[in-house]
Protein backbone atom coordinates (compact mmCIF):
# COMPACT_ATOMS: atom_id res chain seq x y z
CA UNK A 1 0.00 0.00 0.00
CA UNK A 2 3.04 2.67 0.46
CA UNK A 3 4.03 1.33 -2.82
CA UNK A 4 1.06 2.68 -4.25
CA UNK A 5 0.88 5.73 -2.60
CA UNK A 6 4.65 7.03 -2.81
CA UNK A 7 6.29 5.13 -5.46
CA UNK A 8 9.78 3.29 -5.10
CA UNK A 9 10.83 5.91 -2.28
CA UNK A 10 9.33 3.60 -0.11
CA UNK A 11 12.39 0.88 -0.81
CA UNK A 12 15.13 3.63 0.42
CA UNK A 13 13.13 3.13 4.13
CA UNK A 14 13.02 -0.42 4.03
CA UNK A 15 16.35 -0.47 2.90
CA UNK A 16 17.01 1.44 5.33
CA UNK A 17 15.06 -1.06 8.13
CA UNK A 18 17.17 -3.87 6.62
CA UNK A 19 20.04 -2.37 7.29
CA UNK A 20 19.29 -1.56 10.55
CA UNK A 21 18.30 -5.45 11.22
CA UNK A 22 21.82 -6.54 9.27
CA UNK A 23 23.12 -4.17 12.58
CA UNK A 24 20.83 -6.10 15.19
CA UNK A 25 21.73 -9.33 13.59
CA UNK A 26 25.69 -9.03 15.03
CA UNK A 27 24.11 -7.16 18.04
CA UNK A 28 22.21 -9.90 18.82
CA UNK A 29 24.65 -12.39 18.39
CA UNK A 30 26.92 -11.03 21.10
CA UNK A 31 23.99 -9.94 23.19
CA UNK A 32 23.53 -14.04 22.84
CA UNK A 33 26.80 -15.14 23.68
CA UNK A 34 27.09 -12.62 26.18
CA UNK A 35 24.01 -14.00 27.68
CA UNK A 36 25.25 -17.47 27.77
CA UNK A 37 28.14 -16.54 29.86
CA UNK A 38 26.28 -14.87 32.50
CA UNK A 39 23.66 -18.08 32.39
CA UNK A 40 27.14 -19.85 33.18
CA UNK A 41 28.21 -17.63 36.28
CA UNK A 42 25.10 -17.54 37.14
CA UNK A 43 25.26 -21.55 37.65
CA UNK A 44 28.64 -21.14 39.43
CA UNK A 45 27.23 -18.61 41.78
CA UNK A 46 24.15 -21.01 42.45
CA UNK A 47 26.34 -23.99 42.60
CA UNK A 48 29.10 -22.29 45.28
CA UNK A 49 25.64 -21.62 47.84
CA UNK A 50 24.06 -25.01 47.31
CA UNK A 51 27.68 -26.20 48.69
CA UNK A 52 27.93 -23.70 51.67
CA UNK A 53 24.06 -24.44 52.98
CA UNK A 54 24.84 -28.17 52.32
CA UNK A 55 28.22 -27.61 54.46
CA UNK A 56 27.47 -24.83 57.21
CA UNK A 57 27.73 -26.61 60.17
CA UNK A 58 31.14 -28.22 58.80
CA UNK A 59 32.74 -24.80 57.64
CA UNK A 60 31.48 -22.81 60.67
CA UNK A 61 33.15 -25.30 63.15
CA UNK A 62 36.53 -25.56 61.37
CA UNK A 63 36.11 -21.51 61.28
CA UNK A 64 36.16 -21.44 56.84
CA UNK A 65 32.89 -19.43 56.37
CA UNK A 66 34.41 -16.61 55.54
CA UNK A 67 36.88 -18.35 52.69
CA UNK A 68 33.52 -19.80 51.38
CA UNK A 69 31.78 -16.21 51.69
CA UNK A 70 34.43 -14.61 49.54
CA UNK A 71 34.18 -17.64 47.21
CA UNK A 72 30.14 -16.95 46.41
CA UNK A 73 31.02 -12.89 46.60
CA UNK A 74 33.23 -12.93 43.83
CA UNK A 75 31.54 -15.35 42.12
CA UNK A 76 27.97 -13.22 42.27
CA UNK A 77 30.35 -9.81 41.57
CA UNK A 78 31.32 -11.54 37.96
CA UNK A 79 27.76 -13.05 37.70
CA UNK A 80 26.75 -8.94 38.01
CA UNK A 81 29.49 -7.87 35.92
CA UNK A 82 28.46 -10.18 32.83
CA UNK A 83 24.16 -9.08 33.68
CA UNK A 84 25.35 -5.02 33.01
CA UNK A 85 26.93 -6.01 29.60
CA UNK A 86 24.35 -8.18 28.46
CA UNK A 87 22.01 -5.34 29.05
CA UNK A 88 24.01 -3.04 27.04
CA UNK A 89 23.92 -4.87 24.56
CA UNK A 90 19.99 -5.36 24.45
CA UNK A 91 19.70 -1.47 24.77
CA UNK A 92 21.99 -1.44 21.62
CA UNK A 93 19.42 -3.77 19.90
CA UNK A 94 16.78 -1.76 21.28
CA UNK A 95 18.31 1.85 19.96
CA UNK A 96 19.07 0.24 17.01
CA UNK A 97 15.44 -0.54 16.57
CA UNK A 98 13.79 2.87 17.82
CA UNK A 99 16.37 4.72 15.35
CA UNK A 100 15.35 2.80 12.33
CA UNK A 101 11.62 2.78 13.11
CA UNK A 102 11.67 6.67 13.21
CA UNK A 103 14.11 6.67 10.45
CA UNK A 104 11.93 4.86 8.01
CA UNK A 105 9.23 7.32 7.00
CA UNK A 106 12.20 10.22 7.52
CA UNK A 107 13.96 8.72 4.39
CA UNK A 108 11.57 7.26 2.52
CA UNK A 109 9.82 10.85 2.55
CA UNK A 110 13.36 12.67 1.71
CA UNK A 111 13.27 10.28 -0.94
CA UNK A 112 10.09 11.05 -2.12
CA UNK A 113 10.64 15.22 -2.22
CA UNK A 114 14.30 14.95 -3.00
CA UNK A 115 15.21 12.44 -5.34
CA UNK A 116 11.98 11.57 -6.51
CA UNK A 117 10.78 15.84 -7.02
CA UNK A 118 7.49 15.12 -5.31
CA UNK A 119 5.73 17.50 -3.72
CA UNK A 120 4.75 15.73 -0.13
CA UNK A 121 1.17 16.81 0.26
CA UNK A 122 -1.31 16.02 3.59
CA UNK A 123 -2.93 13.61 0.95
CA UNK A 124 0.12 11.75 0.73
CA UNK A 125 1.86 12.48 3.83
CA UNK A 126 -0.56 11.04 6.71
CA UNK A 127 -1.94 8.31 5.18
CA UNK A 128 1.40 7.09 4.95
CA UNK A 129 3.12 8.15 8.28
CA UNK A 130 -0.06 5.77 9.22
CA UNK A 131 0.84 2.79 7.06
CA UNK A 132 4.32 3.57 7.99
CA UNK A 133 3.29 2.98 11.92
CA UNK A 134 1.57 -0.01 11.17
CA UNK A 135 4.54 -1.50 8.93
CA UNK A 136 6.81 -0.44 11.60
CA UNK A 137 4.90 -2.26 14.63
CA UNK A 138 5.01 -5.40 12.74
CA UNK A 139 8.61 -5.08 11.56
CA UNK A 140 10.03 -4.34 15.49
CA UNK A 141 8.28 -7.30 16.92
CA UNK A 142 10.38 -9.79 15.35
CA UNK A 143 14.07 -8.71 17.19
CA UNK A 144 12.45 -8.06 20.71
CA UNK A 145 11.02 -12.22 20.18
CA UNK A 146 15.03 -12.92 19.66
CA UNK A 147 16.13 -10.60 22.65
CA UNK A 148 14.05 -12.14 24.74
CA UNK A 149 15.81 -15.34 24.47
CA UNK A 150 19.00 -13.63 26.01
CA UNK A 151 17.04 -12.63 29.45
Amino acid sequence: MIWELIGWPCLIGVVTVIIAQLINIYLTRVAIRWGKARREATDIKTHKVSQVVESIRHLRWYGWQGVWLDRIMEARTKELHLRVIVSIWISLISFTNTFASGMFPVVAFYAYTVWAGKPLTVDIAFPALQLFSMLETALTDIPYLIVSSCS
